[in-house]
């Protein structure tokens, strides 16, 4: 190796070399990522090596396609104007800024300072006494290791790198933009709050919640469907795509408005706190409704007025829960041929002998709206927006399939001819088999998507945005054929993709949706989402591996995106943090694994697990979306679903005083630190 000195020679061992090699490479790359002009985009010039010589390893190339991705993303390091800070000898520093939103060609720029500094020595350290004192700095932040703050004494950057070393600081963006949206919020669904009734509800617990989030310095609650579940009592399979789920209906709200006495609630035996007993809510909170259904007025004007705006549903759901009753609760297609192929003449004899059954559904659809309109409102009051979800299939015992079996693909018996799911994936190495029946697009299309329109209009009135559940399904979906075994059976096959929103669009307008893209993200996919500028989602578990000790620069340089540290189907950040390190080959360490997935956390755990958090609410993500088990740092029991089980999910629920105002201050202080924060109400 030649170390610069006329006639000089110097022989490194061979480990020693290769690292001089790429610390001066990863220099050349600094210096052209971060300087006026345009990069070259070649790996193999960047790299600067001999011909012929072999690369010195993958690092490079990370290095640079990680600082190719900032100067991309950030507007300073492609047109902040120039200007040099030092240069003498084997160093160099110099900085590129961007000051009320013009850049050096006079276009619009987001504002920020970069100072870039390069020690080209191999021997000795350098340091750095740079005055900063023109610009508006108090710290600079370092995009390539971990975002660490270096704090400027006064105003100036002092500042030591080691040899061959270079650092890229930047300002922090978002207190020099805070116009831009930076938002955050808590997934919880609502039968997971506490209550006293088995089961969280509408009630006093809900309203607590959302004080909680403004405490906590957030903006939204997303839950998920809030329709009623069906089997497995899963909110992605359910009864109907319009109807609310009863068990959400707080009692004692019925209490107050003279349906119940507190007296008949008491009675109840206890149910279990912590976990929801599914059978056992729906035995008494079916008891404690039936009998407030007695006592109600189908006299009220509000009661009838409800109706007759959900005529387009409402009948047909009544129905199909008294005729699912009546039949013994078997899927809709195993009833009286006449009345699961709807020939008139038995529906107007069934609406007559089961219309005390159709009132007491109707009764229960008007109490649940009620409800929740009134949390929805003061949620609003408060200036918390709440995300809702659409499933994209529905279940195939459902009042919508039974009632416009022409939109789905079913055959002569009403049985799904192919069914839903997707290919292996993360989840399963066999794919997901969700049984859902298929739509005849063709059908929805010729009828405007009407069946769509109503089910995202009503939506609407529930929620202030809509995460569409498996957005890629009206792009190409996988249909697997009827009888499959494993979903590796199916096929993809093409969705109605963007004729789908433009019909949307003409008349509902432009709605506030959340494109769920995880999956198979195909560029057709992403052509999809771009045209129609919706933001995507990643999941930080997906991004990264949970192995201690590793510094985490998030490759996410899209800002359109919603981040979560996980989502339902995930485990909590702890539960997954711990099964990289608990090993699972023996009896033994399975034991062992059982142990310590349900012990808290320790400090080195905590720790971890908070700095996962805070890694997404730096990041330039629009809109943070962090699971309440994960802000808890709750292991593996707090799961809330694992996929491609039918038995356990669903049931988690939070205890009351977990909720602290300790854990609402130290989210505050994050969400502030990271410059999200609530933009009002409206």
């Amino acid at each position: 190796m030649d170390d610069g000195r006329e006639g000089v020679t110097v022989y490194l061992p061979e480990g020693e070399e290769t690292a001089l090699r790429l610390a001066s490479r990863k220099l050349f790359i600094l210096w052209q990522m971060a300087s006026p002009g345009e990069p070259c985009l070649y790996d193999e010039d960047s790299a600067q090596l001999p011909e012929g010589e072999e690369d010195p390893g993958d690092e490079g190339i990370e290095y640079y396609q990680t600082l190719l991705g900032l100067r991309n993303h950030y507007d300073v390091l492609r047109s902040g104007p120039w200007e040099v800070l030092h240069a003498g000898g084997a160093t160099y520093a110099y900085l590129r800024a961007i000051e009320g939103g013009r850049d050096s060609f006079g276009q619009a720029g987001e504002d920020n300072v970069a100072v870039v500094l390069i020690n080209r020595s191999g021997e000795g350290e350098a340091l750095f006494d740079l005055d900063l004192s023109r610009w508006r700095v108090e710290k600079l932040v370092d995009p390539l290791d971990d975002y660490v703050e270096v704090l400027l004494q006064e105003k100036r950057l002092r500042i030591t790198l080691g040899p061959l070393e270079g650092r890229l600081l930047l300002r922090d963006r978002w207190g020099a933009n805070s116009q831009v949206r930076r938002e955050s919020g808590i997934l919880l669904h609502p039968t997971s709050l506490p209550s006293t009734g088995g089961i969280g509800d509408l009630g006093a617990e809900a309203y607590s919640f959302i004080d909680f989030l403004v405490a906590a310095g957030q903006g939204f609650w997303q839950v998920l469907p809030l329709n009623p579940p069906a089997a497995g009592n899963s909110p992605y399979q359910c009864f109907s795509a319009f109807a609310g789920n009863h068990l959400l209906i707080d009692l004692r709200k019925l209490v107050e408005e003279g349906l119940l006495r507190l007296e008949e609630l008491e009675k109840l035996p206890p149910l279990p706190a912590g976990t929801v007993d599914f059978a056992s809510v729906k035995e008494q909170k079916g008891k404690m409704l039936r009998l407030a259904f007695t006592r109600f007025s189908e006299a009220d004007g509000v009661y009838g007025e409800f109706c007759a705006k959900h005529e387009c549903w409402l009948p047909d759901f009544a129905l199909f829960m008294a005729l699912k009753e009546h039949f013994g609760g078997r899927p809709w297609n195993q009833w009286e041929r006449d009345a699961a192929f709807r020939r008139e003449e038995t529906l107007n004899h069934y609406r007559a002998l089961l219309a005390a059954e159709m009132g007491y559904h109707k009764f229960l659809q008007f109490i649940f709206f009620r409800q929740w309109l009134a949390l929805k409102s003061y949620a609003y009051s408060r200036g918390i927006k709440i995300i809702g979800d659409l499933p994209l299939f529905v279940a195939h015992d459902n009042s919508d399939v039974w009632s416009k079996p022409h939109l789905f693909r079913l055959d002569a018996e009403g049985n799904p001819q192919v069914i839903a799911g997707v290919p292996p994936d993360y989840f399963s190495k066999t794919g997901q088999l969700w049984g859902n029946p298929h739509y005849r697009w063709d059908v929805m299309e010729s009828d405007g998507f009407q069946w769509w329109k109503g089910r995202l209009r009503l939506l609407m009135e529930l929620v202030d945005l809509v995460r569409i559940d498996h957005f890629l399904g009206l792009e190409h979906y996988w249909e697997i054929p009827a009888g499959a075994t494993t979903a590796e059976e199916g096929r993809w096959v093409k969705g109605p993709s963007e004729k789908f929103f433009n019909s949307l669009r003409e008349e509902l307008g432009e709605l506030p949706l959340i494109a769920e893209d995880l999956g198979l993200v195909t560029p057709a996919v992403k052509r999809l989402k771009r045209r129609l500028n919706l933001p995507g989602m990643h999941v930080l578990q997906f991004m990264i591996e949970p192995h201690e000790g590793a510094k985490l620069n998030l490759p996410l340089y899209e800002r359109n995106t919603i981040l979560y540290t996980g989502t339902h189907d995930n485990d909590t950040l702890l539960g997954w943090h711990r099964s990289a390190a608990i090993p699972s080959a023996t009896i033994g360490a399975e034991t062992r694994k059982k142990e310590e997935a349900t012990a808290p956390p320790d400090g080195r755990e905590r720790d971890a697990c908070r700095y996962f958090i805070e890694a997404a609410l730096r990041s330039d993500a629009a809109m943070v979306i962090i699971p309440i088990q994960d802000i808890l740092l709750l292991d593996s029991s707090a799961r809330m679903n694992i996929p491609g089980t039918a038995e356990g999910n669903w049931q988690w629920r939070l205890k009351g005083e977990e909720l602290t105002a300790a854990v609402a201050g130290e989210l505050r202080a994050l969400t502030e630190k990271h410059h999200r924060r609530t933009f009002g109400k409206g």
